[in-house]
C-alpha cells in the first residue's frame, strides 16, 4: 500500500492479484480508523471510505488507486453542526472485506506526527482468492 500526494488529501494504491486458475471478480475496499476529535468522543473502529470492482484473469495483477478527499477524513461535529477533520493519526486499511484487511498504514493529518506502521507487505491467501500487496 502506498500513499500518494503531499498536503492535499492523499490517494492510496494497492496491487491486487488473481492467484487462482480461473477468471474472477473482486472488490477491494479501503477503510479508515479516525482519531478521536476530543477526549470522550469515540469513533467507529473502521469506516468504509472507498471501493472498486475489478475483473482479473488468472495470474493477472492490477494496481488500484483510491482517491480520498477531505470528507473521507471528516466526522460530524454535533456542537458545530458541521463536518470537521480532526488532527491526528488515521489508520488506513485495505482488503477484501472489513474482516479481512491485510494491508495497513498510518497517515497524519493536521500537523500530527505518526509512527510509520505496516506499509507494504504481502498477504498470504488461499488459492483462488485475490492477493493484496503494497
Amino acid at each position: 500500500m502506498a500513499p500518494h500526494g503531499s498536503g492535499a488529501p492523499p490517494s492510496i494504491s494497492a496491487e491486487v492479484t488473481n492467484t487462482g486458475a480461473r477468471p474472477g471478480v473482486t472488490v477491494p475496499e479501503l477503510y479508515l480508523a479516525l482519531p478521536p476529535p476530543s477526549p470522550g468522543v469515540r469513533q467507529p473502529p473502521r469506516q468504509l471510505k472507498a471501493f472498486t470492482k475489478l475483473a482479473l484473469a488468472p495470474g493477472q495483477s492490477r494496481r488500484v488507486v483510491f482517491r480520498l478527499n477531505d470528507r473521507s477524513f471528516s466526522y460530524w461535529d454535533v456542537a458545530r453542526h458541521g463536518w470537521r477533520v480532526a488532527p491526528g493519526c488515521y489508520r488506513v486499511m485495505v482488503g477484501s472485506s472489513s474482516r479481512d484487511l491485510p494491508l495497513t498504514s498510518t497517515l497524519a493529518r493536521g500537523g500530527a506526527r505518526c509512527a510509520r506502521a505496516g506499509i507494504g507487505g504481502r498477504a498470504r491467501r488461499p488459492r483462488g482468492r485475490p492477493r493484496f500487496t503494497g
